[in-house]
């Protein structure tokens, strides 16, 4: 059987799949385990510098693998011992899965899967490393590629002509890029409540747009360390070459130094593309 990718879901898999007896081989693109944990590694995270996470601890492990080394019932993985623990102990804690259920011999690293497809009874599965191709033949094929890459744009108008930067939560990493900036986030689900209050400290004006009131006490504003964001009901009509922003409540924002787009992400299976019939949403 083959499992595509190496984090925390592709791990669990292969694990599961071993127990019951099956031949496992897992397809990862990166050189090392923990898929979007990986913040100090990884090409494709969409993890940042600050990010902790929104659930506990005890809820994000695993059954048969609790978010406690088994020597120190109140200690931690990597030194971070909170309930909402931060992306490195999350990264620690899947190596450490890996490490005891010795899953790593039956990874591939830095092989990127380029196409799936379905001959007869089998499915074959073509992948590369290093330029070189491999051509391998699988019962059943479990997908655990994460959904955190394919980013959702909207198509503004006007952003043809806005003169300073666009740009996606996916790529966002420390506030300090961002000091004494003037900052739109446009979405208020996680990465926008969390990435504006991450920011907070650093950017001089801030305005959390949306539609749709947010997922963190959505009746708050001004919020933030420095209560220096804003939050405005609506949505970007237009972006206008003055590095302005009209919304659609016929607000004017000045100076816009950086449209911080908060939209979320697609799911994206480009080696699937030639699978007849298989449709994903």
């Amino acid at each position: 059987m083959a499992v595509i990718g190496a984090g925390g879901a592709g791990l669990v898999t292969m694990q599961e799949l071993i127990k019951m007896g099956h031949t496992v081989i897992c397809f990862e693109s990166e050189s090392m385990i923990g898929g979007t944990w990986n913040f100090e590694t990884s090409s494709r995270t969409s993890v940042y510098k600050n990010l902790r996470t929104n659930l506990p601890r005890e809820l994000m492990a695993f059954e048969q693998y609790k978010m406690r080394p088994k020597d120190d019932a109140e200690g931690s993985f990597t030194g971070d011992a909170r309930r909402f623990a931060s992306h490195s102990e999350i990264t620690g804690w899947i190596k450490s899965y890996a490490e005891e259920f010795s899953l790593n011999q039956f990874i591939r690293f830095s092989t990127e899967v380029k196409n799936v497809v379905k001959v007869e009874d089998q499915w074959v599965v073509t992948a590369l490393s290093n330029d070189v191709e491999s051509v391998d033949k699988f019962d059943s094929v479990c997908i655990a590629n994460g959904h955190y890459e394919a980013m959702v744009k909207p198509d503004l108008k006007g952003h043809d002509i806005f003169p300073n930067q666009i740009a996606h939560s996916h790529d966002y990493k420390t506030p300090t890029d961002y000091t004494g900036k003037r900052v739109l986030f446009l979405g208020a689900s996680f990465s926008g409540e969390d990435i504006s209050r991450d920011m907070s400290s650093e950017i001089a004006q801030g305005w959390l747009v949306a539609r749709r009131p947010g997922v963190s006490n959505p009746e708050k504003s001004p919020i933030g360390a420095k209560e220096n964001i804003d939050r405005v009901r609506g949505t970007i009509d237009e972006l206008r070459a003055d590095g302005s922003v009209l919304l659609t409540t016929g607000d004017v924002l000045e100076n816009v130094d950086c449209v911080m787009l908060c939209t979320g992400y697609a799911f994206n299976y480009p080696f699937l593309n030639q699978v007849e019939g298989l449709k994903w949403d």
